[in-house]
């Protein structure tokens, strides 16, 4: 189980549990874990082969001030809003849109 916050939780639950206090990841490691999860993306996908094997460095950026359980879903978008221009990577630009949310119906 995971727990935001133990100090919510009841006594005899977290008696019957191990607690292990995981920190933040550093930026650095916020940075890896967002190439390691568009290199799996890539991987796992058949169309994968059609973006580049790397993620540039703007977009590693922004996405590393992501929270790490929102990258995957930034990144899945992102490479979409790419697709449908036509590019085989990903811009700040698409990040932007993803961010602001879907327009009504259309692409803006």
């Amino acid at each position: 189980a995971t727990c935001n916050d133990t100090a919510r939780l009841h006594g005899a639950l977290i008696s019957r549990c191990t607690v292990v206090n995981v920190p933040p990841p550093t930026p650095d490691q916020v940075a890896g874990i967002v190439k390691n999860i568009y290199a799996d993306l890539l991987a796992d996908a058949p169309w994968g082969r059609h973006f580049e094997p790397q993620l540039r460095a703007e977009v590693v950026e922004v996405l590393a001030a992501q929270l790490p359980r929102d990258i995957k879903k930034f990144l899945v978008s992102a490479l979409g809003l790419a697709a449908l221009r036509g590019q085989r990577h990903i811009s700040e630009t698409d990040l932007a849109r993803v961010k602001r949310g879907p327009s009504i119906g259309f692409l803006s």
